[in-house]
């Protein structure tokens, strides 16, 4: 819907009034108006030496290098959002000091590099914080503290040490001027996980009475899995079995028509029957006919007769 209005039009006529003074003086005119002149903004500084810039370069390292430090050290997330909050603030101050530089000839695009390293700040600000991790792993599993505490430094570690850094390092070397080498510190190490496996053909569940069919699976894929012949609800299959990668195994005694279903991961749990993380659930988009013998192969390929589909975890 457009609303308009109409208003009467209305003339303005100007009368020039010419003004005489009885005493035969000369009429004063006004002053002549003049139009501001617009300001000229002042040139770019001439080009800093090589040697001047690796100055302001490593100035910078300097200053930055105890803040990432700090924050590599901290061992709790609240030290290591403030030592993250504190490098943010660092890399602003460093960046927008770096905009008034103009560097040596021919270095432009290594300078852009080193502009895009100290603008990690916008990330370390807004992207990053403890209290942004993802708090469980994609099986479920609520992840160890350690582990939360080495993602929020490897954040920040990376954030500086960005692709970035590598870019402006290459770029700059040829003018053998260096960049970085003090902010690589030690990197966070990821903590030990558990890698727990079951045997090779280990049947996990087993329910009702047996039947001739039998399954034979070979997996060529790079993680182990788990292999489910289902006849209603996948958390509770007629059997399941167990097949490390790169393996064979068979599974015997089914009975009826079945789906087979599969889930796969690192660390299994047997207590659970399932994995604690890296996990992925699908099923054979086809039904398999009963008191058979069927043979699945579990990889990607591009000959491949049968399709899979993804399901939720069971």
């Amino acid at each position: 819907m457009r609303i308009s209005s109409r208003v009467p039009a209305v003339a303005v006529v100007v009368i020039g009034l010419v003004v005489t003074g009885c005493s035969g003086e000369t009429p004063v005119s006004a002053p002549p108006t003049t139009s501001p002149t617009p300001s000229t903004p002042p040139p770019p500084p001439p080009p800093l030496s090589a040697a001047q810039y690796q100055k302001v370069l490593s100035g910078i390292e300097q200053r930055l290098r105890p803040l990432l430090v700090r924050a590599m050290a901290a061992t709790t997330p609240a030290a290591t959002d403030a030592a993250r909050l504190q490098l943010a603030a660092a890399l602003e101050r460093e960046d927008k000091a770096l905009q008034l530089v103009t560097e040596p000839d021919g270095l432009w695009m290594a300078h852009g590099s080193v502009g895009a390293v100290l603008g990690g700040y916008r990330t370390l600000r807004e992207t990053f914080s403890t209290g942004k991790l993802d708090k469980s792993t994609s099986c479920g599993i609520p992840k160890p503290a350690a582990m939360l505490l080495y993602e929020a430094k490897r954040d920040i570690y990376y954030t500086v040490n960005s692709s970035s850094m590598v870019a402006a390092a290459k770029g700059l070397a040829a003018a053998k001027i260096t960049f970085g080498k003090s902010l690589r510190v030690s990197e966070p190490v990821r903590p030990a996980t558990p890698d727990r496996r079951a045997a090779n053909g280990a049947v996990v569940q087993r329910s009702g009475p047996r039947g001739s069919g039998r399954l034979r699976i070979t997996n060529g894929t790079t993680s182990d899995v788990v292999v489910a012949v289902v006849q209603g609800d996948p958390r509770k299959p007629q059997a399941s079995i167990y097949v490390r990668s790169d393996e064979r195994a068979t599974l015997t005694g089914i009975r009826g028509a079945y789906s087979v279903y599969f889930k796969s991961g690192t660390d299994w749990d047997s207590g659970r029957r399932g994995f604690t993380d890296l996990c992925a659930y699908e099923r054979f988009d086809q039904r398999f006919a009963a008191e058979s013998s069927w043979q699945v192969s579990l990889e990607k390929t591009a000959i491949g007769n049968a399709t899979t589909s993804s399901v939720p975890a069971f």
